[in-house]
């Protein structure tokens, strides 16, 4: 014998229906997709400047101009693409259209005033630029002290995560709430190399020190983000579904 379905009382199908706005609204905060993609994007292409440099510079004290060149040539070409997907407009539209392909099915859920999404592109640009900046000057900061190549993350925290902190405080009711996990591990990561963790890359792989917190944990945040908005899609669906069935009775 099949087991009948289980019965739903008026008050537990009211509470479902009163979720709907719930789930709807978590489900458009933590759609995350086209981030993804572009931080898998930006992971690479920072890689691609930051490893062939290092190599590069230990070709050219080796004398080896073939290798030397080829580093280069990667280097240059990266930075390149770097400027092109990070300040130009149709490098931005590249990655937000291969991100939003993942929601074709799904229709569009958030902001659509094109005034307001040009508005937090322009704020999300402008404290990407300020991190960026920040990590960038991480490096002249350690050799200027003469510090361990070691502190580089550890610094380079210190810069980035109040910038990090302070602008998803203004606007925290607008932002994938997990964005605060990445800036939880980033931390972690700088407090355990103070403490002595034997967790620090060192010789031709000192940029991994920066490449792995910076965007192995922006990954980790944002695909836990992309599951749980996965989640509430399912939640929102049931609810909705219970609503339709409520009406045609």
């Amino acid at each position: 014998m099949k087991n009948k379905p289980a019965e739903i009382s008026p008050g537990q199908e009211t509470d479902k229906l009163k979720e709907i706005p719930k789930w709807s609204r978590r489900y458009a905060l933590y759609r995350c997709f086209p981030a993804i993609v572009g931080f898998i994007l930006l992971g690479l292409l920072f890689a691609g400047i930051a490893i062939p440099a290092r190599f590069a510079g230990k070709a050219s004290a080796e004398g080896n101009p073939v290798q030397y060149w080829i580093l280069m040539t990667v280097m240059i070409i990266s930075m390149l693409l770097l400027i092109f997907f990070v300040l130009t407009p149709w490098g931005r539209k590249i990655t937000k259209r291969i991100g939003n392909s993942f929601y074709a099915q799904e229709g569009c859920a958030g902001i659509t005033d094109p005034e307001t999404i040009k508005k937090r592109e322009r704020k999300g640009m402008l404290t990407g630029m300020m991190i960026g900046a920040c990590v960038g000057a991480t490096m002249p900061f350690v050799m200027s002290f003469n510090l361990s190549e070691k502190y580089l993350q550890p610094i380079a925290a210190g810069y980035c995560l109040p910038i990090i902190l302070i602008g998803w405080f203004f606007q925290k009711d607008k932002v994938n709430p997990l964005g605060v996990l990445w800036v939880a591990l980033f931390g972690l990561h700088a407090v355990l190399i103070l403490t002595g963790a034997p967790i620090v890359f060192t010789g031709d792989w000192v940029a991994l020190n920066m490449l792995i917190p910076m965007f192995g944990y922006g990954a980790i945040s944002l695909i836990i983000a992309h599951f749980y908005s996965r989640y509430a899609l399912k939640k929102l669906k049931a609810s909705a579904s219970m609503q339709e069935n409520s009406n045609e009775e």
